[in-house]
């Protein structure tokens, strides 16, 4: 794999990597990266089933916000019981692709799917069709693209989304990529969003 398709794929920054091809045993970890084939890898990531941590028949949990990179439960004190009925459905009506993510390890792609449809009629379509998106490519980022078209270049860099950074990375560069978004005058909080999304640091 290319340095690119590593750190998309493990989602570490290109410095983390740079520092375990300098370290003892991570150096080889880093040259047996180096040398699969990403399909190779892709095929063994999507073939691994991870049960969520709350079984389907769990209704009510304590409230643990340091999972969650938002807090949008903030009128809610840590710790207290909450329906995760309740809290997915919180965290999907302004949905983030992290968190969208937490949510999938916590409760699992079924239940995720449940409540996003009981919600459909009370939710703005633009963000019933945000969800429902950022749901399907964590459930399964290396096949994501095979069935959903990416954007105009153009579209991506001015309104970026984490699925779609991730697929640039695995052409370009993230040095290129904030060129890209420069040149096609990405706002500032475009572009800084960017930065986060490709672990750039210059």
């Amino acid at each position: 794999m290319t340095k690119q398709e590593i750190t998309r794929l493990l989602d570490v920054p290109s410095s983390t990597l740079s520092d375990w091809e300098k370290s003892g045993k991570r150096k080889k970890l880093a040259k047996l990266l180096r040398m699969l084939k990403s399909e190779e890898v892709i095929k063994i990531i999507d073939a691994k089933v991870d049960q969520p941590k709350y079984s389907e028949h769990t209704r009510r949990i304590r409230l643990d916000k340091k999972h969650f990179k938002k807090d949008m439960l903030w009128s809610r004190q840590d710790g207290s019981q909450i329906e995760i009925k309740n809290l997915v459905s919180v965290y999907l009506s302004t949905p983030n692709q992290e968190d969208t993510e937490t949510l999938l390890k916590l409760f699992g792609y079924k239940r995720l799917m449940t409540i996003l449809e009981s919600n459909r009629p009370i939710m703005p379509a633009e963000d019933h069709a945000e969800a429902l998106d950022q749901i399907k490519y964590a459930n399964e980022p290396g096949s994501y693209f095979n069935k959903h078209k990416l954007p105009a270049l153009d579209q991506i860099l001015k309104k970026p989304k984490k699925r779609y950074i991730d697929a640039l990375i695995t052409k370009y560069d993230p040095a290129e990529i904030i060129t890209m978004a420069k040149e096609h005058g990405a706002s500032y909080p475009s572009l800084f969003q960017i930065k986060k999304m490709t672990g750039f640091n210059a």
